[in-house]
């Protein structure tokens, strides 16, 4: 990947984010305002359910695919058989999963109307599956797929706004949502063939290559899908619909937060890697940090207002109350996040943040499996293992970046240079 191409696609990548991560929450209080607590809360666990199941099927091949067409962009035979390959893999882990998970909504499920929003639901995850954005990455081909997903989007917040009038129309959200990713996958199809590849059908032994290729990174995945995406869910599941709605707003834009850091990490990564400079890394700690510390503050002052006013209901105190525990959260992983693969990563021991992320998920796990089975769960205690989880996170990689002395060597070189 040529330097134009690099830029090219960190701007259409952080594009996509962007827009995925605030066109979804401009609908928010509109669902919370038409819906009810109880019903979002039924849409919210029904969205866990679907990043889940878009997690395990994605596989971790949205890391290796790029890397795979980018290695063999020329090679229309082997790009073909690549794409068969992936979409089968998908096909058949949506369809384990999806019976899997339609057995446990089935016996959960308070109401049949809930069941069938929660069953709508995996459609359009099994479509987001297909979508092939892995392709045009490793093609260095983003702007088309861009163009489609502010679309897709766009039209998604669009026919919220205008058929969600009244409690009775949650059914549609899941329908809306059908409708825009199918679009999106219709238009992605035509431009994968608007390239010359030859599509084959692959060998069962190059299906377990793939599968065997992409289990390191389906791993480190999943342990982060263990503390990342369920939380809404094990509140659905154990206090309720309502708990679910007020635990997800709060979750939400916290992970918001988390996810408008990514761009940068996926940034400096490779730049770290070419050019060690700690001395930059040290300072971008540092302002991290104190970004931090300010959030805290000010998440401490106007959260009640904030919730109150955009949710337009004093019941989202709750979720006030949650959000001032998930900055610290926030707090920990923002600066945790830019010491992992950045500098920890860059410095050759991306081991050690893998371990890390392995350490947190087995607390939260640990944690919420006690509270379960003292059957004192609530959404309070599971935000306060959120902070915790993060917090050990942190410590971990601060050990380990104390033992490699990396940022104390920057700093040390820049008090030399200043005398």
């Amino acid at each position: 990947m040529n330097a134009n191409g690099l830029k090219a696609n960190i701007s259409w990548l952080a594009i996509i984010k962007v827009v995925n991560i605030l066109l979804p929450l401009v609908t928010l209080p509109h669902l919370t305002s038409t819906l009810g607590v109880e019903l979002f809360g039924v849409i919210a666990i029904g969205f866990a359910i679907q990043q889940v199941v878009i997690a395990i099927c994605d596989y971790g091949f949205s890391i290796l695919a790029p890397k795979l067409v980018a290695e063999n962009q020329k090679k229309y035979g082997y790009l073909g058989k690549l794409l068969a390959a992936i979409t089968l893999i998908k096909l058949l882990f949506f369809i384990v999963i999806g019976l899997i998970t339609l057995l446990i909504l089935n016996t959960v499920a308070t109401t049949n109307n809930y069941f069938t929003i929660w069953g709508l639901m995996l459609v359009p995850a099994l479509l987001q599956c297909l979508i092939p954005l892995w392709f045009f990455l490793g093609v260095e081909k983003m702007v088309n797929i861009t163009i489609i997903n502010i679309i897709e989007r766009s039209l998604y917040t669009l026919l919220i706004f205008t058929l969600i009038s009244t409690s009775s129309d949650a059914s549609l959200v899941p329908k809306i949502m059908i409708f825009s990713q199918g679009l999106a996958l219709i238009c992605s199809i035509y431009l994968i063939f608007r390239f010359p590849i030859i599509v084959s059908l692959p060998s069962v032994i190059y299906l377990k290559q793939l599968i065997v290729q992409g289990w390191g990174y389906f791993y480190s995945r999943l342990t982060m899908l263990l503390f990342s995406k369920f939380n809404v869910i094990i509140v659905g599941a154990s206090l309720g619909e309502v708990e679910a709605g007020l635990f997800s707003l709060a979750e939400r834009i916290y992970n918001a937060g988390r996810s408008m850091v990514s761009p940068l990490t996926d940034a400096l990564y490779p730049y770290m890697v070419k050019t060690h400079n700690w001395g930059l890394a040290t300072k971008i700690v540092k302002y991290a940090t104190l970004f931090g510390i300010v959030s805290i503050f000010i998440s401490f002052i106007i959260s009640d207002w904030f919730f109150v006013s955009l949710f337009g209901s004093e019941v989202y105190l709750q979720s006030a109350q949650l959000f001032n525990i998930l900055i610290f959260a926030f707090a920990f992983s923002l600066i945790s996040m830019l010491i992992g693969y950045p500098v920890l990563g860059a410095a050759g021991q991306a081991h050690y943040v893998n371990r890390s992320v392995l350490l947190g998920a087995t607390l939260h796990i640990l944690v919420i499996s006690i509270l379960f089975l003292s059957n004192t769960l609530s959404s309070l205690l599971l935000a306060s293992s959120l902070v915790m989880t993060e917090f050990l996170i942190l410590a971990f990689r601060l050990y380990y970046l104390r033992n490699a002395n990396l940022l104390g060597t920057a700093s040390s070189k820049s008090k030399e240079l200043s005398k």
